[in-house]
């Protein structure tokens, strides 16, 4: 998968790295470390003879038999990562605890494998909204797929940062096959050269498009650039872009160590010292546009009335009939869908008009408009289903540019 992660750590292989060794007539003594779980129970060491294994301490102890090798697994992974390993004949199920470094912070709590399939188990992790209360919800994809679509899940469902993919030729053609159908492979080609038209490209894609979970999970980037209050730009910006620019001076770092994103919106568009450092951020980002996407969570009503055409106006009362609620974070709040927006928090709609600030450190803005329609939205997410229900054209096409065109070498 291109991931150096060591997922399940079990058996003697757990112990072995976090204790020291010796040997007393034939019987393998095994000191269990300082920081081990284990000792929070009362356990102190292990020993490993012919007749199986005992975890011993000074008022407790527990005995393995040599056939229970698997019961000692289980018990070590519970009272360490608490990773739990279900296994039915050609099916295995891991689900991870909250000790497994490999999932902490993340979207992901597991995975399975069944002779065709691989499986990643998602939680609800900050407001995701991906799992219900009393089931666990996969995504599951086969079991041949690429290793670039398997890195790229682990890395969303982690929040890592992707990093810069080029394919050759081969491994395009191969996504492009995996995600869309072998009919794209031409008219894509067509597409490059030049003899296709965009708008019939976007059609195709629109055809053939096989949307995945994948499509919605945000990655690290989206999360970093959604939080206007809390992300501070100069930290992602590379150092010798800092050294041009005089900031690693310790008094103008300490300066700039302070301003966030939401800072930088409002006073680029006058002061030429923050213009730069929002482009050097973006850049650092991958991203080539200054500005952050906005999203609206909604309701079913809004939704039918958006997707028949109608047009939605704003109450009164709280909103005064003149603005509505947005929010540059992909996940966090609560709504049946998600829906991006064609307006964005840039320098040019953060100085107070369209976009104002309400509860920042919450990532909580209002959008001054008495109403919007389907024309105000690059896509609409069924929330709870994790499906893609309305893509704009312009958001259709670029996506397809920088999910796939973009990354061919």
């Amino acid at each position: 998968m291109g991931l150096d992660l060591n997922l399940i750590k079990t058996g003697i292989n757990t112990l072995s790295r976090r204790a020291t060794t010796s040997a007393q007539d034939g019987t393998k003594v095994i000191r269990l470390a300082k920081n081990s779980r284990l000792r929070e129970l009362g356990f102190s060491e292990m020993t490993q003879s012919a007749e199986g294994w005992s975890l011993r301490g000074d008022n407790i102890s527990e005995w393995f038999s040599i056939g229970e090798i698997e019961r000692l697994q289980e018990f070590i992974r519970k009272n360490t990562t608490g990773t739990k390993v279900r296994k039915d004949g050609n099916y295995t199920e891991v689900i991870f605890g909250s000790g497994n470094e490999a999932v902490k912070n993340s979207f992901w709590e597991g995975f399975y494998r069944i002779k065709d399939k691989l499986g990643f188990c998602v939680n609800d992790y900050q407001g995701m909204h991906i799992a219900s209360e009393n089931f666990r919800e996969w995504i599951t994809i086969p079991i041949n797929s690429s290793k670039s679509k398997i890195q790229e899940i682990l890395f969303k469902l982690m929040q890592k940062r992707l990093p810069k993919q080029k394919w050759s030729l081969q491994e395009f053609d191969r996504r492009i096959v995996e995600d869309f159908s072998e009919e794209m492979l031409k008219p894509v080609h067509d597409y490059l050269e030049g003899n296709l038209a965009k708008e019939e490209l976007i059609k195709l894609i629109r055809r053939h498009k096989k949307y995945t979970t994948l499509d919605i999970i945000p990655s690290k980037t989206e999360q970093i650039i959604g939080d206007l209050y809390g992300t501070k730009p100069i930290e992602y910006i590379p150092k010798n872009k800092l050294l041009s620019f005089g900031i690693e001076d310790p008094v103008i770092k300490n300066y700039w160590s302070d301003v966030n994103l939401l800072w930088l919106y409002e006073e680029a568009r006058n002061e030429p010292e923050f213009s730069y450092v929002l482009k050097e951020f973006f850049e650092a980002m991958g991203k080539k546009s200054i500005s952050s996407p906005l999203y609206r969570f909604i309701g079913k009503s809004e939704y039918e009335k958006l997707i028949s055409g109608d047009i939605v106006k704003t109450r009164a009362g709280y909103n005064q009939g003149i603005r509505f609620d947005v929010t540059p974070k992909p996940t966090g709040y609560k709504g049946d869908y998600r829906i991006k927006l064609n307006v964005e928090a840039s320098p040019e709609t953060m100085n107070g008009n369209p976009i104002n600030w309400q509860k920042p450190e919450e990532n909580y803005y209002h959008w001054y408009t008495p109403q919007y329609d389907i024309k105000d939205i690059k896509s609409i997410v069924d929330w709870r289903n994790k499906k893609i229900v309305y893509e704009s054209d312009e958001e259709i096409l670029s996506n397809f540019i920088d999910g796939y065109i973009s990354k061919l070498g």
